[in-house]
C-alpha cells in the first residue's frame, strides 16, 4: 500500500505540474504532450480545466513553434486535409528562411520532431524531407537530454536506422524520454534494444524519489509522467501470461512427469501404495486444473456451458476467460483415435465459437495413452488441426513411463456370492 500511495502521489504532483504550467507553454509543447499522453492522463488534466488546445489551423504564422505544433496535430489526424494545407504552408515559410533564421528552429529538439512527425504522413513531399533532414544534419552535436528526439525525427524520415543503438546512458530525462518514444513510435524503435531490467528498476526509483520539474518545464513533466506510466503498465503485464504462455506451460506437461508417482507398494509405515493413475478424459482435466488455477484463478474456468445452438448445449473442456480461451482436452487410447480427433474438434469448433466475445481462441490439448506408442502421428494431427480456423496450438503429451499398461489397470470382477 505505501508503494502504491507513494506512485499516486508522484502522478498527482506530476499532472499538477503539467496544468499550472499549460497557458503559458508553447504551442509544439502542447501538441506533443496531446500526442504523447495517455487517455486517463488527458481525462484528469481536462478535469483540471486544462487541454485547451488552439484549434485554428489557418495560416496566420507564428513561428517555427506553430509549425511543429501542426505537425504533431497532423500525426494524429493524418487524414484532415484542412491540417495538411496548413502545416505545408508553415513548412515552405520555413523552408524559404536563411539559415541564420532556422538555427532556433533546428536547435530545438522536440521542434524538429515535430515538423518530422507530421512529413512521416506525407511521403510525397521529398523536397521538404530533405531539408528538414539536411538541417538536422547541419545543427547536430549538441549534447542535450532530449537529443534522442533529433534521431527519431531523422529516422521517420528516410529510414536509416539510426535509433538501432540502444540507450547506455544513466541519466534519469534521457531513460524516460527512451521509454516514452519507444511507447508512441513503437515501429522506429522496432530493432531497438529496449531498456535493460537494471535500466528500468534504476529509473522508477529516480522518478519516484527525485525532485520534480520546474513548474515551468512541463515537457520534462510530462516525459516522467508517461514513462512511469509505462513501466508500471509493463510490470502489470509482465503478471498477465499470454496466450503464447499458455502454450509454453502446456509444453511442458509431459517434462514434469519425470517425478510421477507410481509405487509397487506403499512406502514404510503407509498403508496405500502411491499410485497417481490418468485413465481418461476427466484425469487429464483435473491435472490440468492443479497446474493453471495458481496462476489463473478466477479466470480459469471447467465445463463451462456456452451459447446453446439449437438443442445442442455445447460445453468447454476449460476455458481462461481473461484470454478468450478455450483448452479443448482429448484422450487418445488407441492409435485409431488419432483419426477421430480432426473430425471432433471441427465439429466443436462451431459450436464453441458462436459467441466470440466470449471465447475467440482454442488450445487442443491431447493426452496419449495408447499402449503401442506412436509418435509418427503427432505431426499429422498437430499440422492438420492448426490449419483449423482459430485453433492457437495444438499440444499432444504422452502418458508417464511409468504408468502400466492399460490392459493392466482392469482387475477381474467376480461374480458376487451367492448364500
Amino acid at each position: 500500500m505505501i508503494g502504491q500511495a507513494l506512485l499516486t502521489e508522484r502522478k498527482e504532483q506530476l499532472i499538477g505540474v503539467i496544468s499550472n504550467g499549460w497557458a503559458s507553454c508553447r504551442p509544439h509543447t502542447m501538441a506533443f504532450l496531446m500526442r504523447v499522453l495517455p487517455p486517463d492522463f488527458k481525462k484528469d488534466l481536462g478535469a483540471l480545466g486544462q487541454l485547451e488546445v488552439p484549434t485554428q489551423h489557418e495560416s496566420a504564422y507564428g513561428g517555427y513553434p506553430d509549425v511543429a505544433f501542426l505537425g504533431y496535430s497532423l500525426a494524429s489526424e493524418p487524414s484532415n486535409v484542412k491540417l495538411v494545407n496548413s502545416f505545408l504552408e508553415g513548412c515552405d515559410r520555413l523552408h524559404k528562411r536563411d539559415v541564420n533564421s532556422t538555427r532556433a528552429f533546428f536547435l530545438d529538439d522536440l521542434a524538429v520532431l515535430g515538423v518530422a512527425d507530421g512529413l512521416a504522413t506525407l511521403p510525397q513531399e521529398t523536397q521538404m524531407r530533405s531539408w528538414l533532414l539536411a538541417g538536422i544534419e547541419r545543427n547536430s552535436g549538441q549534447s542535450l537530454w532530449s537529443s534522442r528526439m533529433r534521431y527519431l525525427a531523422s529516422d521517420l524520415l528516410d529510414q536509416r536506422g539510426r535509433l538501432k543503438v540502444g540507450l547506455s546512458s544513466t541519466q534519469i530525462d534521457e531513460l524516460a524520454l527512451e521509454l516514452l518514444l519507444s511507447g508512441t513510435w513503437t515501429v522506429a524503435f522496432s530493432e531497438t534494444q529496449r531498456l535493460s531490467t537494471d535500466q528500468l528498476n534504476f529509473l522508477l526509483k529516480q522518478l519516484l524519489s527525485d525532485s520534480l520539474p520546474s513548474g515551468d518545464d512541463i515537457e520534462r513533466a510530462g516525459v516522467w509522467l508517461v514513462a512511469l506510466d509505462q513501466i508500471v503498465t509493463m510490470a502489470a503485464q509482465s503478471l498477465l501470461p499470454t496466450l503464447s504462455d499458455t502454450s509454453r506451460l502446456l509444453r511442458s506437461v509431459e517434462h514434469s512427469f519425470k517425478r510421477w508417482k507410481w509405487e509397487d507398494k506403499p512406502r514404510q509405515g503407509a498403508k496405500f501404495a502411491a499410485q497417481w493413475l490418468i485413465d481418461n478424459e476427466y484425469d487429464v482435466q483435473s491435472l490440468l486444473w492443479a497446474i493453471l488455477y495458481p496462476i489463473y484463478s478466477s479466470n480459469l474456468v471447467d465445463e463451462s456451458y456456452l451459447p446453446n445452438w439449437g438443442q445442442t448445449q455445447p460445453r468447454a473442456d476449460l476455458g481462461i476467460t481473461s484470454l478468450k480461451l478455450i483448452i479443448e482436452v482429448k484422450f487418445i487410447r488407441e492409435p485409431k483415435d488419432f483419426n477421430e480427433i480432426e473430425g471432433q474438434i471441427g465439429n466443436d469448433l462451431g459450436l464453441y465459437f458462436k459467441d466470440i466475445n466470449l471465447y475467440e481462441r482454442m488450445i487442443v490439448f491431447a493426452y496419449d495413452d495408447c499402449d503401442s506408442h506412436q509418435p509418427q502421428k503427432y505431426d499429422g494431427l498437430r499440422n492438420a488441426l492448426l490449419k483449423r480456423e482459430r485453433i492457437e496450438d495444438v499440444i499432444i503429451v504422452r502418458r508417464p513411463g511409468m504408468l502400466p499398461v492399460r490392459s493392466e489397470r482392469r482387475s477381474r470382477t467376480s461374480k458376487p456370492k451367492t448364500t
